[in-house]
């Protein structure tokens, strides 16, 4: 039986009764050929059966970004795409620690997360929180907002090299080389940055206007090239430590003053997000949960960003931060290694090429720019 058969049949699978009853009763006979499902543009022929089912599906998950990916664009999700995102999640449904959570949880199928998150978190168990609301969850790791640097070797490590990697970014400063607007949303098609207007700040396609949230990609799905030259001691260090996620993106963070990055989620609780402050000028913070903290250069803070979260820059100068990811401490070495595999797997897929595109698109935006409020 064709592969994207199986997975339209574990999609039904997790429907409830009523929503799979008409989504059998709708769809039509299967294509012979690929897809690109497009709920927005179409096209010309009749959807495919698993097509028909995700446009019903879809609509229920509350992220905006797959649901953008979803609807296609310039590379869309293909058949292959869909099926590579579901091998994922079966991959990850084989691994010891996930099997052991979804059995407290009593999960049949990660792919019941996104149709009913809410009766997920109300479990009461170690793996689940209700401020936690990641796209992709993962049970079977510990639920904590914020971790201990003290409970990871490496972290002195890191912070003994603070001045060599502070030295590499204020060279890239220096040359104005590297940096560019990040990107959280799209209206209409178009990239949107965050930007100071006289009603605050406000979502942005002005390539004139200064962005007031840019980084430096040093990671996304692999390194970034340029970048890794402009700072080769910062990304062997970053080699270096121990479960680092190098498919997760890795970057310099700049936050202008008068900043506040709004609550949000991050895409998975599988990971931790680690902080190294380097350009921390006081009155910058960061919430994470119920915990509240303020940056100190060369500090190490560790949290999980699937939990709800935001930040300020209440200061007169731009904050700088490197941001990277580590798997999460409760997967074993061996599961570790296999996560990687599978992060590499998607590394093709439109799920990350759709973020290189808006990467290649908008990285010489801040070229030769003097951006930085010192």
């Amino acid at each position: 039986m064709p592969e994207t058969r199986v997975n339209l049949r574990r999609l039904l699978s997790m429907l409830p009764d009523a929503a799979r009853r008409r989504a059998r009763e709708d769809a039509p006979e299967p294509e012979p050929e690929r897809f690109l499902f497009q709920s927005e543009l179409g096209r010309s022929g009749r959807p495919s059966e698993l097509r028909q089912l995700l446009r019903r599906v879809v609509p229920m998950l509350p992220d905006p970004v797959l649901k953008r990916l979803s609807r296609g664009g310039s590379k869309g999700l293909s058949a292959d795409d869909i099926d590579a995102v579901l091998r994922y999640q079966r991959g990850l449904e084989e691994l010891p620690t996930v099997r052991r959570g979804m059995r407290a949880l009593g999960m049949r199928s990660l792919l019941e997360w996104p149709l009913d998150r809410d009766g997920i978190m109300r479990r009461r168990s170690p793996y689940t929180h209700p401020m936690m609301r990641p796209l992709f969850f993962t049970p079977g790791l510990a639920a904590r907002m914020r971790h201990d640097p003290a409970e990871f070797s490496w972290v002195p490590r890191l912070e003994a090299a603070y001045p060599t990697i502070k030295q590499e970014l204020l060279a890239a400063l220096e040359r104005n080389e590297g940096f560019q607007p990040f990107v959280p949303a799209k209206d209409q098609g178009e990239e949107r940055w965050l930007v100071q207007s006289e009603r605050g700040v406000v979502y942005s396609d002005d390539t004139r206007a200064p962005s007031m949230w840019n980084v430096m990609y040093l990671y996304m799905g692999g390194p970034i090239q340029e970048n890794r030259a402009r700072c080769p001691e910062t990304v062997k260090l970053l080699e270096s430590i121990p479960r680092f996620a190098r498919h997760a993106p890795a970057v310099f963070s700049a936050l202008h003053p008068g900043t506040h990055i709004a609550p949000h989620h991050g895409p998975r609780n599988s990971l931790l997000r680690v902080h190294l402050p380097l350009i921390a000028p006081g009155r910058c913070f960061l919430n994470v949960g119920s915990e509240l903290f303020e940056w100190r250069d060369g500090k190490v803070e560790l949290f999980n960003d699937a939990f709800v979260h935001q930040a300020w820059n209440q200061s007169d100068r731009t904050r700088v931060v490197l941001h990277f990811d580590i798997y999460h401490p409760d997967w074993t070495d061996e599961e570790v290694t296999r996560l990687g595999e599978l992060d590499r797997e998607l590394d093709s897929t439109a799920v990350m090429t759709s973020f290189h595109d808006v990467r290649e698109r908008t990285k010489d935006l801040l070229d030769g720019r003097d951006w930085m409020v010192r």
